[in-house]
């Protein structure tokens, strides 16, 4: 390791000048550039434990549950470590993601930091035995947490699956589902695909009753 790697002031961090973050919030959100001031620079770093020449640089401040180093920045939480990499090598392209070779979370040191794919995140993940996977996944040490049966979402709340035309992808509504299904015998699938403009998939799945089966519910009743 280099002095420059050792020392954030000299890695693309001037504590004398602004510095341009690309970072997204911890909860689901667009990617944003942010800009933090010299003070904002200066303040993170006094978040940060420095230690030993091979140590990681562990964050002081607010930590999530899963210990990662969690910034607020304009009123929106951002993750310590990402700020930590853009600040010490610039901006990072919004579709990679800043990874751990220490597998330390609450470390931000730029030089334990690096750039990855999300298959990359996951496959690291698993490789160090961060990710459950077969019988140590939780469905297996814990089946009863797993809500199946009449304890599923949709057997509680039937009310809030979007069915039918009322789903926002929907390119039938349910009048054009009986037309279809009276067309059985005088047209081909594929014709019935081209007229209402769905696949020859989508048709069989009516006529076969797969799909729309409300449909079929609301005519029996």
């Amino acid at each position: 390791m280099t002095d420059n790697q050792s020392n954030p002031a000299r890695v693309g961090i001037l504590l004398g000048d602004s510095a341009r973050v690309n970072v997204q919030p911890m909860r689901a959100g667009l990617f944003r550039e942010q800009v933090m001031t010299p003070k904002d620079i200066a303040h993170f770093w006094s978040r940060v434990e420095r230690r030993g020449p091979d140590e990681c640089w562990l964050w002081m401040g607010s930590k999530n549950s899963r210990g990662y180093g969690q910034v607020y920045l304009s009123g929106k939480r951002y993750g310590a470590h990402r700020i930590a990499f853009s600040l010490a090598r610039g901006p990072v392209a919004s579709k990679l993601f800043v990874c751990h070779t220490c597998d330390t979370p609450g470390c931000v040191r730029p030089d334990h930091l690096f750039l990855g794919t999300q298959a990359d995140n996951i496959g690291d993940a698993v490789q160090k035995g961060r990710m459950a996977t077969g019988d140590r996944h939780g469905t297996h040490t814990h089946p009863e947490r797993t809500a199946r049966g009449d304890r599923s979402g949709p057997r509680l709340h039937p009310e809030a699956i979007l069915r039918g035309s009322k789903s926002p992808r929907a390119k039938l509504n349910e009048d054009d589902v009986r037309e279809i299904r009276h067309l059985v015998g005088t047209m081909t699938k594929t014709e019935m695909g081209k007229r209402y403009g769905v696949s020859r998939h989508a048709i069989r799945s009516i006529v076969r009753r797969d799909g729309w089966k409300h449909v079929a519910e609301e005519d029996a009743q």
